[in-house]
């Protein structure tokens, strides 16, 4: 998912990946199963069948466990800033763990195309140096289109890289 608003004199990109359900959501089904399985699993236990409960347990904590892991991992986002003389780039889950700037007059950006028809655009950012960023990997299709449409509005010239380069 792409968001974008402007800052006074600074556009803010955010990129999160696409969500089907908030952390909230999926408290909210562990409840109902957590209800379910535990009321069959005292079922089974008062029938006489007793090693069935830690079974119930055993699958509640990996659905929990499940749950929660995949929450953590789909609350990375990117934000990107353009002012009027630089880029700045933060990658992280809770807190920026990788922190990039660049001057725009030295950044370049590149697209690659996509290599099947439902596949989306690779975006990276490069300096002088030749050290390259990937921007994105986690967008879909419409979303890698809308964050190049934003780019190119905000000014920032995007080069089309051809395949057999991008590998080398």
């Amino acid at each position: 998912m792409v968001t974008s608003h402007c800052n006074g004199d600074q556009t803010v990109f955010v990129l999160t990946p696409n969500r089907s359900a908030s952390w909230h959501d999926n408290k909210c089904l562990l409840l109902v199963v957590f209800a379910w399985s535990g009321t069959i699993g005292l079922g089974f236990g008062l029938v006489g069948a007793w090693p069935v409960v830690p079974f119930v347990g055993l699958e509640l904590v990996a659905l929990f466990l499940g749950l929660r892991y995949t929450s953590w991992k789909i609350s990375f986002q990117e934000v990107i800033r353009i002012s009027n003389k630089h880029i700045f780039f933060e990658r992280g889950i809770s807190f920026p763990t990788t922190r990039m700037c660049w001057e725009i007059s030295t950044l370049k950006a590149y697209v690659m195309p996509a290599s099947h028809p439902e596949a989306a655009p690779e975006i990276d950012f490069a300096d002088v140096a030749g050290h390259r960023v990937r921007i994105g990997e986690f967008l879909n299709y419409q979303d890698c289109q809308l964050l190049i449409d934003k780019l190119r509005a905000c000014g920032l010239p995007l080069r089309t890289s051809h395949p057999c380069l991008w590998k080398c």
